[in-house]
Order: C-alpha cells, then sequence, then structure tokens
C-alpha cells in the first residue's frame, strides 16, 4: 500500500499536474511545453526566456544569477548566488572584473526569485548596475536576460 501511495503521488507530479507525459511521449515540442507549464514554476525560467538562452546566445555563453533559480531549462552555464552587494564588494567595477574572470557572459534575473530570496541589493539585481554595466537583450513576466557590457 505504501509503495502504491507514493508510486501515484510521484506518477501524479512527474506526469498528470504538469503533463510532462506529453513532452515524454512526443506529442509537445519542448517550447509548447513550456509555454503551458511555465507559469506554474515561477522558480524555472519562463518559455521565453528558455527559447531565448537556446536560441539566440552562444553555446558557450555563460549566465550568472544574482539568486538560486533553477536553470535547468536553460541549456547553458549558469552561476548562481552572485548576490554580492555594495556591502561584499564596494566596487562594481571589481565586481564585473570578477564576473568576467569567470567567463560569464551574460545575466538572468528572475524578479520572483531574487524576492523571495531577499536579494535586491545584489549588484546583479540593482537597477542602476544594471543600466551602466548590462545590455537588456530580453525581459519577459519579471525575467530578464542581460549581456555583460
Amino acid at each position: 500500500a505504501a509503495v502504491a501511495i507514493n508510486f501515484a503521488t510521484w506518477g501524479w507530479v512527474n506526469f498528470v499536474s504538469l503533463d510532462h507525459a506529453g513532452r515524454a511521449f512526443n506529442l509537445r515540442t519542448d517550447d509548447e511545453h513550456f509555454q503551458r507549464n511555465m507559469p506554474e514554476l515561477p522558480w524555472y525560467p519562463n518559455a521565453a526566456i528558455t527559447a531565448f538562452v537556446r536560441d539566440r546566445t552562444p553555446a558557450e555563453a555563460v549566465l550568472a544569477a544574482p539568486s538560486g533559480s533553477n536553470g535547468l531549462y536553460l541549456e547553458r552555464t549558469l552561476y548562481q548566488d552572485q548576490f554580492q552587494s555594495e556591502d561584499d564588494l564596494s566596487n562594481p567595477e571589481d565586481f564585473v572584473t570578477w564576473l568576467k574572470a569567470d567567463g560569464v557572459t551574460h545575466v538572468y534575473v528572475n524578479d520572483f526569485v531574487v524576492g523571495q530570496r531577499g536579494h535586491g541589493q545584489a549588484w546583479l539585481a540593482r537597477p542602476d548596475f544594471q543600466a551602466q554595466y548590462l545590455t537588456e537583450l530580453v525581459c519577459d513576466a519579471g525575467q530578464c536576460v542581460y549581456e555583460l557590457k
């Protein structure tokens, strides 16, 4: 009985509630799956962000994010928890140099995750930092991808 209950719960979560079966059996494309299900999962990049990163950034692109966000579907290297702020590193130029030394080329910001984690003062989440050091490439539903200048 316990195995049946656990298997039923696992099956519901993985195949029914998010309709993974359509994707698993190639009844839907990845993009159709993302458009349908990502609004239910604000911790994940949404469909527009996922498609943009996959289709419009170089395969060797490296992204940084100011807060832990599930970047599984981005198909690029994602350095998470880059939440250094003025308290940690007072000079934003030093932070940019540090990012470039790690090979970071792009930045992904998910406002929901930044808010949930309380990282609004992180350099990457600050509008003044973004205006000076980042070029906005795409924004959709509180999620943005930038290119590091």
